[in-house]
């Protein structure tokens, strides 16, 4: 069984094909989260594990990648196929990060950054 998902295997996977945890606080979720993730703390994934699908693949991450991989293991422990996001939340913003400057052209003030907390008059970087 599959331990651990890149930010690349994620978003290429078919939307409804597996479930995705945020295990971060409500007040972070909710300022900004990979779409399509459910907020659920880690002792309320912990207490969920029994009964948790069996059948498909749960992702589960943090800020980081680092608490969510203790997570993981422990749900695999109860026969969920869980995973660990690698790089968490940081690391799926930081993705954006760097396709957005990748799609842009040379002009510094052409790259915009699609974080969702950000304002829109505040996503123009130079």
């Amino acid at each position: 069984m599959k331990e651990q998902i890149t930010i690349e295997e994620l978003l290429a996977l078919e939307p409804g094909s597996y479930l995705l945890y945020d295990m971060r606080d409500r007040y972070s979720f909710d300022y900004g989260a990979i779409p399509g993730a459910e907020h659920k703390e880690q002792a309320a994934i912990l207490e969920a594990a029994d009964s948790l699908p069996k059948d498909m693949p749960v992702i589960i991450c943090c800020k980081s990648g680092l608490l969510s991989d203790a997570v993981a293991e422990e749900l695999r422990t109860h026969g969920v196929q869980a995973m660990n996001l690698q790089g968490g939340y940081y690391g799926y913003l930081m993705q954006s990060l760097h396709f957005e400057a990748d799609k842009a052209n040379t002009d510094c003030c052409s790259r915009v950054i699609k974080w969702p907390f950000v304002s829109a008059a505040a996503r123009t970087v130079c």
